[in-house]
């Protein structure tokens, strides 16, 4: 973070913060804090020179290896455990696939 060493645990729950910014009114994540009040703020609005979107996606939050977001990276894990030897997804087991993909917190996903 710009103002020195956060934590993984506080790093990680403010790169997870989402809303709408009061600085810029977009929505998005909300990792940095406005000064005087400490409402969370957009990157862009606390002058972070980090960005934390998904190299594949864009989606903006936690990012992981090859700075994949969570999603982008249980997609690619689950790909690689559910393969057939043949590159592609078990066809039987593709509904599986699609529901753990699709759930609202991928991290749920990885940590399973």
């Amino acid at each position: 973070m710009p103002d020195g060493y956060v934590c993984r645990t506080c790093s990680d729950r403010a790169v997870r913060t989402r809303g709408t910014c009061p600085g810029c009114g977009q929505d998005r994540a909300l990792p940095g804090l406005r000064p005087g009040d400490g409402a969370p703020i957009c990157t862009a609005c606390a002058c972070f020179s980090q960005t934390f979107d998904c190299s594949r996606c864009g989606f903006e939050g936690k990012v992981l290896g090859g700075r994949l977001c969570e999603r982008c990276t249980l997609t690619d894990r689950l790909t690689a455990l559910l393969d057939d030897g043949a590159d592609r997804i078990r066809p039987t087991l593709v509904p599986l696939f699609d529901l753990l993909v699709a759930m609202d917190k991928p991290r749920s996903g990885l940590a399973w």
